[in-house]
């Protein structure tokens, strides 16, 4: 069959089609011809565990096992409930922290008999023992050193703790008050020195500063009860530091959402510890992670998820392979690449940096007027944009598959009119109006506190962020079926469906539906993309990748995703497949009516769909 001469053929058959389909589709046709003859381990820069399935970027110390399999449950396991047990686990890669961050994790404490005793730490830390750091058990809870002080067995110099405290020691406010379960919240630091988890203790200094900085087991949570509690740590700098600062560097905790310490714990990491800087990306750092203990009393300390979210920028640089997603983890949120087949040949090396933005001050610029970049959850209300970079051969030719995972601000659970913005080039943030010239938008997904915004384009590496109110212009969908006009009873149909946009703007979140006919069964269904260049040379077309759809109580759902606008030189365009077979019913008549839509307005709907009719008998083959 001639399906060049068809489609033209059909475009030309009446004046009335001819109104419907403008002159560019007869290009369409032509190119929709050329179309169907020439047709890795997680590595993270921040934590960002949902659950311990996998222990990578993870080293783990003493009585510690990562993953630890309780049930269908894969967790982080610091101390089994057994006597004199001491367990640290930390993330492998310095943070940032002096910037400010935020990390949120979620623990379960189950008492032992006898119990419950110790208690387990969030620590961040810069001593010489790095990954290997590990304190000391019983009530110093892995992270201090022995009470009284013995210099044989020390606690995790350089580090700031903030303990969750089950078993009232001498030191404890439950024993001064004579209370036999300890149930308190603490923050201890002796700065450089050796770090203790007696609150009565100083510094081993000449000056005898406390260790201790603030505690607080006024709250209603039971620790060791066996549940699931939540804790929240964000740290934040001074601000306006001449002489002195506007605002003082500060801590807060927060458990199962009740505010810990109010006033906030005012407190430098800056100046109270000795910060690493191995590099530029990441400057005034330091390794953080977990510490428990048991001592004769026993419980089982474990911590089932965790992020890590600096408030600074952070970079990861990692390879790419064609057909693979590679995340790309910044604590709470991350980026996900898939590299197409066709177009990308040969792993690339990516380099993606997480930049956080103010929403206050995030601007579109002129071309999508009241957009707003979508804060994300445990990144202290800001948004994140992605400043991306490709070295390689495929580069400036390859396409993509791209997503961002995040965790929506407690509370918000949608996001209206949601987007993915591109300024292709540029850097990320610049100094005035945002250059953003692309929506890549095609699929949103909201699943509970953890949506995902989905886009596809290239080549292009530039950068990304996940608005809502996008005001989209309108798109001109316009869809042709064609199948052949005979078919043999019990035979297949395959039905071609060409889809351009005519613009004026880009089409997102296009879809081409496809009610099968009745008594047919499906036998395939695919979707591709490509763009045709038409030339003096003549006819050029880049080569596209199927793209399988789906199917449900006998509708075919084909997703196109972004649809650019086409012109008189250059036409964008989708080509959907059905194949159908033909049931002992079927006849003597096949209608099927094809439908395209996208989250655009439509100006000319009288276009987005087109029926093919098929009649069953004998054929001229």
């Amino acid at each position: 069959m001639d399906f060049c001469g068809s489609f033209c053929a059909r475009e030309n058959r009446t004046e009335k089609r001819a109104a419907v389909m403008p002159p560019l589709f007869g290009m369409v046709a032509c190119a929709l011809f050329v179309l169907m003859i020439s047709s890795a381990p997680l590595l993270a820069q921040s934590p960002g565990y949902t659950d311990f399935s996998s222990s990578t970027n993870l080293a783990p110390n003493g009585n510690a096992a990562v993953p630890f399999h309780d049930g269908s449950v894969s967790l982080l396991r610091l101390n089994p409930a057994a006597a004199s047990q001491k367990g640290s686990a930390w993330f492998n890669v310095l943070q940032p922290v002096a910037g400010g961050f935020t990390t949120t994790f979620t623990f379960r404490i189950s008492a032992g008999n006898p119990g419950p005793a110790d208690g387990l730490a969030f620590v961040i830390q810069n001593s010489a023992a790095g990954t290997a750091a590990l304190g000391q058990d019983g009530g110093a809870i892995g992270y201090g050193g022995a009470v009284p002080v013995n210099a044989q067995a020390p606690g995790i110099e350089n580090s700031l703790a903030i303990e969750f405290d089950t078993f009232a020691n001498g030191w404890d406010p439950e024993a001064v008050s004579q209370t036999l379960r300890a149930n308190h919240v603490a923050v201890q630091s002796c700065g450089t020195f050796p770090n203790t988890a007696d609150h009565t203790g100083t510094r081993n200094d000449q000056h005898q500063i406390p260790c201790q900085l603030g505690i607080n087991s006024s709250f209603e949570s039971q620790l060791a009860d066996g549940n699931s509690h939540t804790v929240e740590i964000e740290y934040t700098p001074a601000t306006g530091c001449g002489v002195e600062c506007l605002t003082p560097a500060t801590l807060q905790v927060k458990l199962d959402g009740a505010t810990l310490f109010n006033p906030p714990i005012q407190v430098d990491l800056t100046s109270l510890l000795g910060l690493a800087n191995p590099s530029d990306s990441t400057p005034d750092s330091a390794y953080v992670g977990f510490t428990a203990a048991t001592g004769d009393y026993v419980e089982s300390d474990d911590i089932l998820s965790w992020t890590f979210t600096p408030h600074t920028s952070t970079t990861i640089t990692q390879n790419i392979s064609p057909g693979t997603t590679t995340p790309f983890v910044f604590g709470a949120y991350n980026y996900k690449i898939t590299p197409d087949t066709a177009t990308n040949h040969s792993s690339d090396s990516l380099t993606v940096t997480a930049i956080p933005v103010d929403p206050n001050l995030f601007d579109p610029g002129p071309n999508f007027l009241g957009a707003q970049c979508i804060p994300y959850g445990g990144n202290n209300g800001k948004c994140a944009e992605f400043q991306v970079s490709c070295g390689g051969p495929d580069c400036a030719t390859g396409t993509y598959q791209l997503a961002l995972n995040f965790d929506n601000p407690v509370g918000v659970t949608t996001n209206p009119n949601p987007g993915l913005l591109d300024a292709p080039g540029q850097p990320c943030p610049p100094p005035a109006a945002h250059p953003f010239s692309t929506n890549i938008f095609t699929e949103y997904i909201q699943t509970r506190q953890d949506p995902v915004i989905k886009g596809s384009g290239g080549p292009r590496y530039s950068c990304f962020v996940a608005v809502q109110n996008v005001t989209y212009g309108s798109a001109d969908l316009a869809l042709l079926n064609v199948a052949s006009p005979n078919v043999k009873p019990g035979g297949n149909v395959t039905y071609l469906m060409g889809l351009v946009n005519l613009g004026p703007a880009t089409a997102n979140q296009v879809t081409v539906t496809d009610p099968l006919p009745p008594n047919t069964s499906l036998v395939s269904a695919s979707v591709l993309e490509s763009t045709c260049t038409f030339s003096f040379h003549g006819l050029s077309c880049t080569t596209p990748v199927p793209a399988p759809c789906s199917a449900k109580a006998g509708v075919v759902s084909c997703r196109v995703g972004v649809l650019a606008p086409s012109s008189s030189q250059s036409v964008t365009t989708a080509v959907v497949q059905v194949v159908v077979s033909l049931g002992p019913q079927a006849g003597p008549k096949i209608i099927n009516t094809a439908t395209a839509a996208a989250i655009n307005p439509d100006p000319k709907l009288n276009n987005n769909s087109s029926t093919a009719v098929t009649l069953v008998g004998k054929t001229d083959n």
